[in-house]
Parts: structure tokens; sequence; C-alpha cells
């Protein structure tokens, strides 16, 4: 009976350990407020205040990513991939006329933290943006972004994060879930900002 009872009283501090911090992130996404952008004449910071630095593998693939990146007009992308893909991911940057806008950097082994390291040294600008190598940008992004970054309070933005269906096929159960996990993620990481006080999408 006594290993009965406390079977039942560990599912029961699970139960409510789970739904618990359920409430509390829905609650904590609920409350996050975006900070509108200023008007053009009041701002402190431009697109051309921004850096992009891209961790990736070999540069194929993300003709989309870059070309959504360099529409918001950014002062500089690096392109930060591996030695052994350097003119790999140069190849990419000529083929679509951007040698301009991005530079092509490398280290010897493939570290996604190292790789985003490794071109802060470069960077002229006041704004680093970091972004992944599948990402697409709307065209309001810095403006977006940098609108906190106008006031001393704010040191650091955080996005919000969401999924592109590409073509009208139905997606394969592995590929839905994968969905599923990436926008969860994305969510979590809003809501645990706005629970800690933290970045830059709370209500003054």
């Amino acid at each position: 009976m006594t290993a009965l009872i406390a079977q039942h009283s560990i599912w029961f501090c699970l139960f409510c350990f789970r739904y618990v911090r359920l409430f509390v992130n829905l609650l904590a996404f609920l409350r996050l407020r975006v900070i509108l952008p200023v008007k053009t004449q009041q701002r402190k910071l431009s697109s051309k205040d921004v850096t992009v630095i891209i961790p990736t593998l070999n540069g194929y693939g993300i003709e989309e990513t870059l070309a959504s990146i360099l529409a918001t007009e950014p002062f500089l992308v690096y392109l930060v991939t591996v030695d052994a893909n350097f003119e790999k991911a140069r190849t990419v940057v000529e083929e679509i006329k951007a040698g301009h806008l991005i530079t092509v950097l490398s280290i010897r082994y493939p570290n996604k933290r190292r790789q985003m390291v490794w071109a802060i040294p470069n960077v002229e600008t006041k704004v680093i943006v970091f972004a992944d190598d599948d990402v697409i940008w709307p065209s309001t992004l810095l403006p977006y972004m940098l609108s906190p970054l106008e006031s001393s309070r704010y040191g650091a933005v955080g996005t919000n994060q969401g999924l592109k269906r590409r073509g009208r096929a139905q997606a394969k159960p592995p590929t839905s879930c994968q969905a599923i996990q990436q926008v969860s993620q994305a969510s979590k990481f809003a809501e645990e900002a706005e629970e800690s006080g933290g970045l830059c999408r709370r209500r003054k």
C-alpha cells in the first residue's frame, strides 16, 4: 500500500510540474509585446549599422537565405564555413553576384559557436546579428530588431520564429514532427526570455 501511494504521489507531482510549467509558459507568451519601430527621423540606428554573421557548412542551398538578408540592406554579411568548403561557399556568393556585400571566412573544423566568434573581430558596426543558414528574413525584420536597441535598457534582441512550407506537397510525418519541435523551441525561447525579464520583448 505504501509503495502504491508513493507511486501515485510521484505521478501526481510530475503531472503538476508538467502542467504548471505549461501554464506559466503560456502566460509568459501571452504577455509578450512587440516593441514597434520608432519613426525614421528619430532613429539612431539603421540597417547600415548592422553586420550579419552566418555560420554554415558549405554554403550550398542558402541562396534564398542570403537574398532575403541582403534585401534588408545590412552593412556587411560574413559567411563562415570550414576550410574544406571555403571555395564552395565562395562559388555560391559569386553566383548570386554579392561579393561586395558578403565576405567568406573559414575555420579548420565545423563548430557553430566558433564559426560565429571567428567573424566578430572583423566587425566594424555597432550591431551584430547572428543568423542560421536556413532562415528567411521578412523585409521589416531589421527595423523591428533595431527598435529596442534605441533604448539603453536593452543590449540584446531575440526574435520569434515561424516555419515556411515549401510547395503544396503534404509533409511527411518526420518532417511534421521536426516542424512542431522547431516551433516549440522558438516559443520556449520567447517564453523564457519574458519570464527572466530578458532580451527585448517586454512591456514597459
